[in-house]
This record gives C-alpha cells, structure tokens and sequence, in this order.
C-alpha cells in the first residue's frame, strides 16, 4: 500500500517568502551546521561542569566557527541552489497529486458508470503526456509548459463537473421512478377515484418543469465533455506546434497553439461557471431537484480541488 501524499502544494507554497524560509531551514539543518553546533554546546556544557581549559575553548571556538561558515555557505552561495530544489520539489508533489486527481476522477466517473467522462480523463492524461514530452524534447520556455498544464486541469474540472451533472441528472430520474406518481394518480381523491382537475394541472406542471431541467442537465453534460474536447485538442495541437518549430522559441506564447490553449481554457471556464448555477433555489413541488448533485460537487470540491 503507497503511503499518503503530503498536503498538496498551495500558490502560498511558491510565494517568495517561503521559498526564503526554506532555503534558511535547510542552511540550518545542514549536517556541517548541525553537527558543529551541538558539539559546540556539548564542550560548552563540559566547561560549565568540569572548569573551562584553553583547549575545550579552542575546539568549542573552532567548531561554532566551523557552523557559522556552513550556515553562511548554505545560505548565501548555495541558496539558489536548495531555491531550485525546493520549488522543484513541490512542482513534483503537485504532480504526484494532479496523477492521484486523474485516477480518482476516472474511478468516480466508471463508478458511475459515466463512461464519456472516464474515456475523457484518460485522453486527457495521455494528450498531457505527449505534450510535456515535446516541451522538454523542444526545450521550449515554462510559459507554454504552464499554459499547457493548467489547461489540462481545467479539463480535469470540466469532466468532473460533468461528471456532477450527470449523477444529478440519474439521481433525478432515480427519485422520479422510486416515487411512481404519476400525474392522474397524483390528482385521485381517496372515495371514487376521481381525478380532482386542480391537482392534476399543479403535477403536470411539476412534471413539465422536471423534463425541462433533465433536458437542461443533458445539454450541460454534453458542453461539458465539448469544452473538455477541445482542450484536449489545443493541447494537441500546441505539441504538434512544437514540433514544426522544433526550436527554443517553439510555440510562442502569443500565437500558435499556445493561442488556441488560451482560447480553449477560457471556455471551459465560462461554462464551468453556467455549471455553478445547478446550485439555484428550485421551484415549488419540486425539492429533490439536483439536491444529491449539489452534495456530490461540494464533497468533490473538497476531496479533488484544484
């Protein structure tokens, strides 16, 4: 069993101020500053004891010299260097995490048996994958790689609210044939069987509003999975720009494929936004609607945010 990942990495993770306190922890923590120091403070506390000798002074001395020089060194020559590592260090956990987010995506998408949505996550892998390998085969600037790489956690977002739609669309219909009411049998009364006009005309209207909101739910889902589509496509179309240029200055930010990943991710996210509105008050006679789909995205927000 794999151990659990550290906390994923927050933009205040990168911020300049915690990339400083880390690259001052390490030059701390460093061994040849560790190990000097608490010598240090041994002869130091050998000398309150028995009597301070020249020599316990000397070596003491010279091994609070030797832990000031490697703080020193750690911090002002090779602080670039643990900079380096530890930005790197965190972009690797972030991956770790986002490869974590497309399985658990995918899962909850055949668990649902929202086949589309699994079929999309893993095209989405893979069109990531052979995108990163044409960065780094081209030596392409990070501006493309970071473009490239939020535009496939868009995509990520885009299926998985899909993928809430779509169980609140089931769940809907679910709630519709456990219920078995029909509008004739809603308006019976309980002596001759007669249907009672006024009751059948507020379950047909119920019954009209429930078919609207499924239709709408099935459009959502279907621009959803189109918007995920489509960036898909612009990151493979940004790989193949990489290629034609096959150069340091391949893909320009400005143009190409990085214009149309650009493009694609600012869609995703205008009807990402319309998904929000699942969430709206529902109308009269009509509390279950979308209430296990609002639950769903908010539980999903929590255990797979971006």
């Amino acid at each position: 069993m794999n151990p659990p990942l550290a906390a994923k990495p927050s933009s205040e993770d990168f911020a300049p101020r915690a990339v400083a306190r880390a690259v001052r922890n390490e030059a701390l923590q460093h061994p040849l500053t560790i190990v000097p120091g608490a010598g240090a403070v041994g002869l130091a506390f050998w000398g309150a004891v028995m009597g301070l000798h020249p020599v316990t002074l000397v070596a003491m001395l010279g091994l609070v010299f030797v832990s000031g020089v490697s703080c020193a060194y750690q911090y002002l020559i090779r602080g670039e260097d643990h900079a380096t590592a530890y930005v790197q260090g965190l972009r690797a956990l972030r991956r770790e995490h986002e490869a974590q987010a497309v399985l658990d995506l995918a899962s909850d998408c055949q668990r649902a048996d929202f086949a589309e949505g699994a079929t999309k996550v893993r095209s989405l892998a893979a069109a990531l994958g052979a995108f990163e390998g044409r960065v780094a085969a081209a030596q392409s600037g990070e501006a493309i790689a970071h473009l490239g790489r939020d535009a496939f956690r868009e995509g990520l977002g885009t299926v998985e609210r899909a993928l809430t739609a779509y169980e609140a669309r089931r769940q809907l219909d679910q709630r519709r044939n456990d219920r078995g009411v029909t509008a004739g049998d809603a308006g019976r009364n309980g002596t001759d069987g007669a249907i009672d006009p006024e009751l059948r005309e507020r379950q047909r209207a119920i019954d009209t509003k429930r078919a609207e909101r499924r239709r709408e739910l099935d459009d959502l889902v279907a621009e959803l999975l189109v918007r995920a589509s489509e960036i898909e496509a612009a990151i493979e179309a940004a790989a193949i720009d990489l290629v034609a240029d096959a150069g340091p200055e391949a893909a320009p930010i400005d143009g190409g494929g990085a214009a149309r990943l650009g493009m694609a991710l600012e869609a995703a996210r205008r009807v990402q936004e319309r998904a929000r509105g699942l969430g709206r008050t529902p109308e009269p006679g009509d509390e279950q609607y979308l209430e296990t789909g609002r639950r769903s995205f908010e539980t999903k927000e929590e255990t797979h945010g971006r």
